[in-house]
């Protein structure tokens, strides 16, 4: 008689050969932010799906579509730091990835 736990683990056996990584990468770069600060951006997928962001990522084995990336404004200690572009849509194809930088300024500060 063979344990339980071969039972309950011989059906999976078969998802266990590693797969190839597919489709693109989306890399996402955040500059003008003191290091002490966090941004805030939801990169919003085909599908519905949505991801919240507070550093540089890259997204790897993505679909082909349109990304949206929306930032909102980030509270520092020297003050409130807005990102140029609100909104930002970026595409992705099968081939090729997408890099985008959100450009952080903090009025008045040098």
């Amino acid at each position: 008689m063979r344990p339980l736990a071969h039972l309950l683990l011989k059906p999976f056996e078969r998802w266990t050969a590693p797969l190839k990584p597919a489709g693109s990468t989306l890399t996402i770069t955040v500059a003008g932010l003191p290091s002490s600060a966090k941004a805030r951006i939801v990169v919003k997928c085909p599908g519905g799906y949505k991801r919240k962001v507070e550093d540089d990522v890259r997204f790897t084995g993505l679909r082909a579509g349109t990304y949206r990336i929306v930032t909102k404004p980030v509270r520092t200690t020297i003050g409130k730091a807005t990102a140029r572009q609100r909104v930002k849509k970026v595409s992705v194809t099968p081939n090729k990835g997408a890099r985008f930088t959100v450009y952080y300024g903090i009025p008045g500060a040098v």
